[in-house]
């Protein structure tokens, strides 16, 4: 899931923003943030049952409503069908490392009312601070670029969005991409060709690596879009894996079940499966956007041309993570980010110093947008030798390589098929709030496409799993 640019994030308490990727947000107060914690005093609820398509965080969150707080607790009365052989959906807290590292969501952004850090505290999920001040770059030939080069440049990037925002705000008639945009303004002109190359590194760690998209993808318009809570970051050293665990205690989870069709006609939900066809009374979605976008569901009704618009206008970005072991560290064991600057083939890259936190030597590459395809579609020894070239630039060609890797698939997987939501050029939060109606009246959506506040986020898709089993209550 996306984290805010690092010039935006203090390391120290105080506001977490995404202040200059998306310049009109504004956290919701301390009272609103929270008040998804007012449990509502379980009901003997009806005998309608319910079945919840998808086990990550928003099917989990609507499974765990529904039980705890609305009193649908007799055995088969909510029913989560779920592809994998685990649950947690994109996040997937992998310990083939030998430690917990997540291949998915791995941050939770803005801890002050946010409802994730509440299921922490709840399920007693240690957590660590994130400092993205903690960070280096180096060029395309290996060297470093000074830290206050790159400093300067972070200023001249947010003057750049700034500048962008207002031209899309005030110049605009009909959106376009973020790209057109920079272009219009003429952004960056009169840098040196080394000032480019840096500025192109910051767009992609606090653009296209923030939205897993090109910068050709991205909406204008969407940069003053998106709430954000206040407070630092932090990260799980025992994996986001936790959270998924508690909400998922004593569910009903039916574990590589695959759903074929939907059919919503009559007096009940049928859901066939490749282990048969399942009925309810009602269902929540809580299938990723790209799965939506795929059509591998057959639905019955089709689904109102209104939502397919937003199933279609809606970006679904592309995100690869790979995780390396290796015999030792050799790079500064202290700094947290680490940049790969290659702007002439697209391939930048962001290394995350994963032994800050979990005592080995791991190294894990993140990447976004056709660079992130490119990796998603080879193994993870395929990948490593794709990117080891690079790293014996930054450290020198004596470094070992790694003795074992671990990636993410989410672009590739049929489960997901990228890896979270972006306003995409003539999308908005218009499109997220097209799935806040039932259809048929007995299908209910959610997750973090479904949410106008927090899309790409854990939060967005907790708070929609929550907002979708109150909606399923109440009808």
């Amino acid at each position: 899931m996306p984290r805010p640019p690092r010039a935006a994030r203090p390391s120290v308490p105080g506001l977490t923003r995404r202040d200059f990727v998306k310049l009109g947000a504004g956290a919701l107060s301390g009272a609103l943030a929270g008040a998804w914690m007012g449990v509502r005093p379980a009901t003997a609820a009806s005998q309608d049952t319910v079945l919840v398509l998808g086990a990550g965080m928003a099917g989990l969150a609507a499974a765990r409503r529904l039980v705890d707080d609305f009193g649908y607790r007799a055995p088969g009365q909510v029913i989560v069908l779920e592809a994998r052989n685990r649950t947690g959906g994109r996040i997937h807290s992998s310990t083939d490392l030998g430690t917990p590292i997540d291949l998915g969501a791995t941050w939770i952004h803005g801890i002050q009312g946010n409802p994730v850090s509440a299921l922490a505290d709840r399920y007693g999920a240690g957590r660590r601070a994130t400092h993205y001040d903690s960070f280096r770059v180096h060029d395309s030939d290996g060297r470093l670029f000074a830290t206050a080069d790159v400093t300067r440049l972070e200023g001249v990037e947010e003057g750049i969005l700034e500048q962008a925002a207002a031209y899309g705000e005030d110049e605009l008639d009909e959106d376009q991409s973020l790209a057109a945009t920079l272009a219009d303004i003429g952004a960056g002109a009169g840098l040196s060709a080394r000032d480019r190359r840096i500025l192109s590194y910051l767009y992609f760690t606090d653009v296209e690596l923030e939205f897993t998209l090109k910068l050709s993808q991205l909406s204008t318009w969407s940069l003053d879009e998106d709430e954000e809570y206040p407070g630092i970051d932090q990260l799980f050293p025992g994996g986001y894996a936790q959270i998924i665990r508690g909400l998922s205690q004593g569910l009903d989870v039916r574990l590589g079940t695959v759903v074929r069709a939907v059919d919503a006609r009559g007096s009940a939900v049928r859901v066939t499966t490749n282990k048969g066809t399942f009925t309810a009374s009602r269902c929540v979605v809580a299938l990723p956007l790209g799965v939506l976008k795929s059509n591998a569901i057959t639905w019955t009704p089709g689904l109102p041309a209104g939502l397919r618009s937003a199933i279609q206008s809606l970006g679904f970005g592309a995100a690869h993570r790979l995780a390396l072991l290796f015999p030792r560290v050799f790079w500064h064991p202290a700094t947290e980010f680490v940049g790969y600057c290659s702007p002439a083939d697209g391939k930048h890259f962001e290394l995350v110093n994963s032994t800050v936190y979990s005592g080995k030597p791991i190294l894990t590459v993140n990447t976004a947008g056709d660079y992130a395809r490119q990796l998603d579609a080879l193994t993870p020894q395929q990948a490593t030798a794709a990117v080891m070239p690079a790293l014996r630039k930054m450290y020198g060609s004596s470094i070992p390589a790694p003795t074992k890797a671990v990636a993410s698939e989410w672009v590739r997987s049929p489960y997901t098929r990228g890896s979270y939501t972006y306003w995409a050029v003539d999308s908005d939060s218009d499109d997220s709030n097209a799935f806040t109606a039932p259809v048929a009246g007995r299908l209910f959506f959610a997750g973090e496409h479904t949410s106008a506040a927090y899309p790409g986020t854990v939060h967005g898709a907790y708070l929609s799993g929550r907002d979708a089993a109150q909606r399923v209550a109440s009808a």
